[in-house]
């Protein structure tokens, strides 16, 4: 009874601190918000905001064209992230400006919720990745991988109930949504019917026919669905996603390694990107990130063999499965059509797979050596200090001035 209560109350500390941890994380990215002269608004979100109005005003999934001022059929992306923000904008009467980001702190507060049933006793040290520098961008941003984020955390979720023999119905249907989601929040969504195949052959050669035909089927409908959305761009647009992709001036090869190499660097880093040379600050945080990877990795390595833990947590390489799956197909469709340069935005959904399947790993150690504890909040306490230097820095020190 004693041992119950005690892990009630634990179940408890941990489920104040991840909220403590949510209301922070959103009080941070609306003060960016409004300090930020931007609104954290690109070129893409404007036109987001601009079909989530058109929607609002009754006019369909039409936006005005900048070229030639007529009407056009919104399909350079998928109209899913326009559509959450128009049904967030209706329900609250917000404008379509603030309706985005509300939305943005709703998409992770579920995040939140469902990390904590990856892990329930450690949910708000695995939650603190999103005071990364990318995160912190990209859920302050109206951008549509907020949500893609999101999606890909739950398909993982789902992969992982499926890998350990949870096959009821209901589940081959999320499974479905899910991917069906992240397409219609991003074209290259359509990685993850890639993901069903490969789980529909997984359990075709481990003799679980069944299931196997099961994912088959969703496999079939996905491309089937993703096929009629596209041949409907093509009819009302003229081109299948919006323009022309092929057509689209590229780089060299020797520029775009280039680019996906320095991309990549800082996908790395989580404090803070390099910018320019000189920079005292980023010097300074790629620093304590070092010191900070080979203190945890000396106090893991006492106790524990790195690779044989990750390949026994099976959410953690199915995260990194994921994200491996992500970055081919994102590297081979960038390679043919310029549409994006390769840097935090595009390459968040892989980075951010990455590190949580890494910490959630690591937080899925148990606490039977004090190296082990210790190394889980010392993780704390790095992605903290990222929140941390992720404020608006000069417009604090200007008001501290003033």
């Amino acid at each position: 009874m004693n041992t119950s209560s005690h892990q009630k109350k634990e179940q408890i500390a941990a489920d104040l601190k991840l909220l403590l941890l949510f209301t922070v994380i959103a009080a941070t990215i609306f003060f960016r918000i409004n300090v930020e002269s931007t609104g954290y608004i690109s070129p893409d979100s404007e036109r987001y905001l601009e079909l989530a109005q058109s929607l609002k005003n009754g006019k369909g999934f039409y936006v005005i064209d900048r070229a030639t001022s007529a009407p056009k059929f919104f399909s350079t992306w998928p109209v899913g992230y326009p559509v959450l923000i128009f049904f967030i904008s209706s329900i609250t009467s917000l404008s379509v400006f603030w309706a985005s980001k509300l939305l943005n702190i709703l998409l992770l507060g579920l995040s939140f919720l469902l990390l904590r049933q990856v892990n329930k006793s450690f949910g708000y040290i695995l939650a603190s990745v999103y005071c990364s520098y990318t995160l912190m961008e990209v859920y302050s941003f109206t951008w549509s991988e907020a949500p893609f984020i999101l999606g890909l955390i739950y398909l993982a979720y789902l992969v992982n109930k499926f890998i350990n023999n949870s096959h009821k119905g209901s589940t081959y249907v999320l499974l479905f949504c899910a991917c069906l989601f992240l397409f219609l929040m991003r074209y290259i969504g359509a990685f993850s019917f890639g993901v069903v195949a490969f789980l529909s052959l997984f359990f075709f050669f481990n003799g679980k026919k069944e299931a196997a035909v099961a994912l088959a089927v969703a496999f079939t409908l996905l491309c089937a669905t993703a096929a009629i959305y596209l041949s409907i761009n093509l009819y009302l647009s003229g081109h299948i996603t919006g323009f022309d992709r092929l057509a689209a001036e590229r780089e060299t090869f020797a520029d775009f390694i280039q680019m996906f190499s320095e991309g990549l660097l800082n996908e790395l880093l989580i404090i803070r990107k390099f910018r320019d040379q000189g920079d005292l600050l980023f010097a300074a945080t790629s620093c304590v990130q070092a010191i900070v990877i080979i203190t945890v990795i000396a106090l893991l390595r006492r106790h524990y063999s790195f690779w044989e833990q990750l390949k026994n947590n099976s959410f953690s390489c199915i995260c990194i499965s994921i994200s491996i799956l992500y970055l081919i197909s994102i590297l081979i469709l960038r390679s043919i059509s310029h549409f994006d340069n390769l840097d935090y935005r595009l390459l968040a959904p892989f980075s951010s797979l990455v590190i949580l399947g890494i910490v959630n790993m690591i937080i899925s150690l148990p606490d039977i050596y004090k190296s082990t504890t210790c190394a889980k909040l010392i993780i704390f306490g790095f992605f903290l200090l990222s929140l941390l230097l992720n404020l608006p820095k000069q417009y604090l020190l200007e008001q501290f001035m003033h």
